[in-house]
């Protein structure tokens, strides 16, 4: 009897050690990891370099059929409103919304972007109510990217609005970086589809 109680002691420590270790490990494999871009917001050479909001969050996600999945998303507000550009007569000053979409374009594409058809639905709230493409948003990959279904994604969102003082461009850039566990979850079943 004493041994058995030595012997399910000596099991219940190692299964306990088992736990904890696997649970750093997890921890280490899964601590965020954003994709911080680089970029200022358009019009910057006039003084105004800085987002009106950044905002970092880890995106828990449950698709239909229990496939899970969490991203690590970096996330940028910028208003510019046209109007308080001033009477710039500069051509370097951007104030239509195909120029801010160059603007991005021209940097994420030197950067290892390319444009894709995609979506952006749980990543970008405001995809639910824009177009896509240049009639309201964009989705960018890395350039090297397969096509497996969890990747890296850059969601872009500009449209126009007015308000008391004339017209009003929204941006939101939005970086996603998916977990490495959603990687491999996400790329095995993708391999295993029938």
């Amino acid at each position: 009897m004493k041994r058995f109680l030595k012997i399910l002691f000596i099991f219940s420590i190692t299964f306990i050690i088992c736990i904890v270790i696997n649970r750093f490990r997890i921890a280490i494999i899964e601590r965020p990891d954003f994709i911080e871009l680089s970029i200022s917001p358009p019009n910057s050479h006039l003084g105004d370099n800085e987002w009106d909001v950044i905002i970092k969050t880890i995106h828990h996600y449950t698709r239909t059929g229990g496939n899970e999945g969490k991203y690590f998303l970096w996330r940028g507000e910028k208003a510019i409103n046209v109007a308080e550009l001033g009477e710039e007569t500069d051509s370097s000053v951007i104030d239509t919304k195909k120029e801010i979409i160059s603007y991005f374009d021209d940097w994420l594409m030197s950067n290892g972007w390319e444009r894709r058809n995609g979506s952006c639905f749980f990543l970008l709230p405001e995809s639910w109510f824009l177009p896509t493409e240049e009639h309201g948003y964009l989705v960018y990959v890395p350039r090297d990217e397969t096509l497996f279904p969890a990747h890296p994604k850059v969601c872009l969102a500009v449209w126009e609005s007015s308000n008391l003082n004339g017209r009003v461009f929204h941006i939101v850039l939005v970086s996603a970086n998916p977990s490495p566990i959603t990687i491999l979850n996400e790329d095995w079943k993708s391999i295993n589809r029938p």
